[in-house]
């Protein structure tokens, strides 16, 4: 546990509220600025788009899409996945 390279977490806004959670995100930003490498699963949208630095979107185990929060965020086939596709 000292000196970690690598910290995997799964699900760990589960259970919080939202003070935790941004306060959970600030603790992880402070951790990955030391220079580790913080690999973490996580269906809360708002948490990733603001915490992670590159972002991987799977739809029920298959790639979708790598990329930056932006580029994530406004990709058709996420939107698509994630939000639903927009009836005309």
């Amino acid at each position: 546990m000292t000196g970690p390279k690598l910290i995997l977490l799964d699900e760990p806004c589960a259970g919080l509220n939202d003070k935790e959670t941004e306060k959970l995100k600030q603790k992880l930003i402070e951790i990955n600025k030391k220079g580790i490498t913080i690999l973490c699963v996580e269906h809360n949208m708002d948490f990733i788009m603001e915490f992670a630095n590159e972002i991987m979107v799977l739809d029920q185990g298959n790639f979708i899409l790598k990329g930056q929060p932006k580029e994530v965020r406004e990709d058709s086939r996420v939107i698509e996945v994630y939000l639903g596709k927009e009836d005309n």
